[in-house]
């Protein structure tokens, strides 16, 4: 080492300098003080971004299904607020029609209490309530409107009757409730159609069946 007084060299184990006598100052290494712990683990602290980014895209989520939730019930509401005010324009034989074409048997019921017939047409096309229940699929109002005296037989402009209808529409439960109601399966229409013929066109073949046990033929 070397004196701190004259600069002289000594040997690391002297005490004193060789050159001018004094003492040489040998300093003591700094102990080296270990840092204190943070109190938080690492690894628990990544994990805990990892939770935190999960549970964020969960709540989106989350917050994104209740919002289409809600705007699908407003838009359905809308939907049907915009349906009732534009039958408040429109006759009663019109909203008859319209009630029926969407299977609103309490309507009907309350339209006919108030006098439409059960029979009511479209002045254009001369389809029946009772057809348009049955193109829309509801065996309910079907039934409803045969036990109110609706024609079965009723034909419109074309010559197509309600069992045409049902029997091109795939309707089975409706077929057979026209049937037992007393529709006929051999009418033809206009244009040459029949129940059966529709049926098959459709390759509805249990209809078939239905209308060929009632007598219908091609």
């Amino acid at each position: 080492m070397f004196c701190s007084a004259c600069g002289g060299k000594n040997a690391d184990d002297d005490l004193f300098c060789g050159v001018c006598g004094k003492a040489l100052v040998v300093l003591a290494p700094q102990p080296v003080v270990p840092a204190e712990p943070s109190g938080v683990d690492p690894t628990w602290s990544s994990t805990r971004y990892v939770w935190v980014a999960f549970l964020s895209v969960i709540l989106l989520g989350v917050f994104g299904f209740v919002g289409y939730l809600s705007y699908r019930a407003y838009s359905s509401y809308s939907e049907e607020a915009s349906y009732e005010r534009s039958l408040q324009h429109r006759s009663s034989e019109e909203r008859f029609l319209l009630r029926a074409q969407n299977g609103e048997t309490g309507e009907l019921r309350a339209l006919l209490a108030a006098g439409l017939s059960p029979s009511t047409k479209d002045g254009a096309t001369g389809a029946t309530a009772l057809m348009l229940a049955t193109a829309g699929g509801y065996p309910e109002t079907v039934q409803f409107l045969i036990e109110a005296g609706a024609n079965v037989n009723a034909k419109d402009a074309n010559g197509t009757t309600a069992l045409m209808w049902a029997a091109r529409g795939g309707h089975t439960q409706i077929v057979g409730r026209l049937l037992t109601a007393g529709a006929d399966p051999t009418t033809n229409s206009a244009g040459g159609l029949t129940a059966l013929k529709a049926a098959n066109a459709g390759g509805h073949s249990d209809i078939a069946q239905l209308l060929q046990a009632a007598g219908a033929r091609e």
